[in-house]
């Protein structure tokens, strides 16, 4: 006589429960696509320099001579060039030294090295920068204003920066000569970060009013 099964075994298997793992799933799911719309990426349009062959001599006589208005940023502070003199433009004033080969903007606090804490008892020098964005921004916008009748349509602008310039300065100085603010002239950070772009209606669209919008790199003179 066949010995009989012990209990129990011939019982089906359950399925397994997945309801409180999807119900979990299903909660997980807004807060992720919430985190994710909260992420915000900016893009700034730059142009690269322009590489080619010149053009002749005849054919530079007959054209105007280009503005090649440049801002160079450097551990001394900001730089402005241009191939006509701005010194004709733009008059001295408190951190701003005016001649004829450009425009020198002093930064508001000199550069130094700071201690950087990055762990118990653990610190690394820094460079510290502080530009004078604001005035920079108002430089450009009296440039803009004094060249307009001989460089009605002239929009590119160079930027040309050091490598130990922090990434951040960089966008911070891109912000500062692409489009006009509210207003023409500022003296102080809190002002000038608060001030918000200017628009107008141009067939019957509205765009942010252009300063110097085509931003091209170049190369940092030595």
């Amino acid at each position: 006589m066949a010995r009989s099964r012990k209990k129990g075994l011939d019982d089906k298997i359950e399925d397994l429960n997945l309801v409180p793992i999807m119900n979990l799933v299903v909660c997980l799911i807004p807060m992720v696509l919430l985190g994710t719309a909260l992420v915000k990426v900016g893009v700034i349009n730059v142009n690269a320099p322009n590489f080619g062959m010149g053009k002749s001599s005849n054919e530079n006589e007959d054209e105007k001579k280009p503005l090649n208005l440049t801002v160079m940023i450097g551990e001394k502070g900001i730089m402005i060039k241009a191939s006509v003199p701005l010194n004709a433009i733009i008059k001295p004033t408190d951190g701003v030294e005016v001649s004829e080969s450009g425009i020198n903007i002093k930064e508001v606090e000199p550069f130094r090295m700071h201690d950087i804490e990055v762990g118990k008892n653990e610190t690394v020098k820094k460079p510290f920068y502080h530009f004078n964005f604001p005035v920079l921004y108002s430089l450009m916008a009296q440039i803009k204003d004094g060249v307009k009748d001989q460089y009605p349509n002239e929009t590119v602008i160079k930027l040309a920066v050091d490598s130990n310039i922090p990434v951040k300065h960089v966008i911070e100085a891109m912000d500062s000569i692409r489009f006009r603010l509210e207003k023409d002239t500022y003296v102080k950070d809190t002002e000038f970060k608060e001030a918000s772009v200017k628009y107008e209606e141009v067939d019957g669209k509205r765009r942010a009013v252009p300063l110097w919008p085509d931003v091209m790199f170049a190369a940092k003179a030595q």
